[in-house]
């Protein structure tokens, strides 16, 4: 059995750490156990990118509107989702 820590900045950290080494899938891991402690814009974009760089575009764009309900303003957020859908149409 795995014990993690219960603080959701360090779980976002630890989700960081992966992600810069390229394990997406394990820092999805992590973005998603922080996101039960707390439901950060920061970490739902984090989770969106690992998302999007393991292919999963539709829960990507998802966590990007996340992102979006708590800040409407984030400007980086919208673009993404625009660049995904936008995407997934000219394919």
């Amino acid at each position: 059995m795995h014990l993690y820590p219960k603080n959701p900045h360090i779980l976002n950290n630890l989700g960081n750490i992966y992600n810069e080494q390229g394990l997406y899938h394990e820092a999805i891991k992590y973005y998603e156990l922080s996101l039960m402690y707390e439901n950060s814009p920061n970490t739902h974009f984090n989770l969106a990118v690992a998302l999007e760089k393991t292919g999963n575009i539709e829960k990507a764009i998802h966590h990007y509107g996340e992102v979006l309900k708590i800040n409407p303003t984030d400007r980086e957020a919208k673009i993404r989702i625009e660049k995904l859908i936008s995407d997934m149409g000219s394919n």
